[in-house]
């Protein structure tokens, strides 16, 4: 179903997705009327805290701990190292956590590829403990300016292309599902 919604994919391709990724997709297909890309370039553009939300009361019935806001006491941190006492000695924040799966998801909805925030997110979440799982949501379409289009999906998915294809850079994490919605 290539022209399915959402676009995704599972890496690494040689291995078959696990069983959390059907569910997750899931919620995306769940929602698109309220957040397919291809729909809203053309008109008012969702920040990724509005696709979050709209997200919301799935992912948590699912498990997944979800960033409430930008306040600090609605992030969600990950730690990636201990420091004295046991306390986290660097975190990062990350939009949703599934503890008993392990994964951890990434919304983007603009700047994702414009910005390289794609491998922000991928470093970052390769950093933090107890993530085994990278579920990176990016949009298909992201209208900037007067006529310009990015194609996020495609371009984040060419990036994991060449990082899987070419073996030289290897990530600590089991997988990484890569969301167009």
């Amino acid at each position: 179903m290539v022209n399915g919604f959402p676009r995704w994919v599972f890496y690494p391709q040689s291995s078959p997705p696990p069983e959390w990724v059907e569910p997750l997709v899931k919620i995306f297909q769940d929602h698109r009327s309220a957040i397919e890309s291809s729909v809203r370039s053309r008109g008012v553009a969702l920040e990724s805290d509005d696709v979050l939300e709209i997200l919301r009361r799935d992912l948590e019935t699912q498990g997944f701990a979800v960033e409430k806001g930008k306040q600090s006491g609605g992030r969600i941190y990950r730690p990636v190292f201990f420091g004295e006492f046991g306390k986290p000695g660097k975190s990062y924040n990350i939009d949703a956590y599934h503890p008993e799966l392990r994964v951890g998801l990434e919304v983007e909805a603009g700047r994702g590829t414009k910005g390289n925030a794609v491998y922000r997110y991928l470093i970052q979440t390769s950093l933090l403990v107890d993530v085994d799982f990278l579920a990176l949501a990016v949009l298909v379409e992201y209208k900037y300016g007067a006529k310009g289009i990015e194609y996020s999906y495609n371009v984040t998915k060419d990036i994991l292309d060449a990082i899987y294809g070419s073996q030289r850079l290897r990530f600590p994490l089991k997988g990484i599902l890569l969301v167009g919605y």
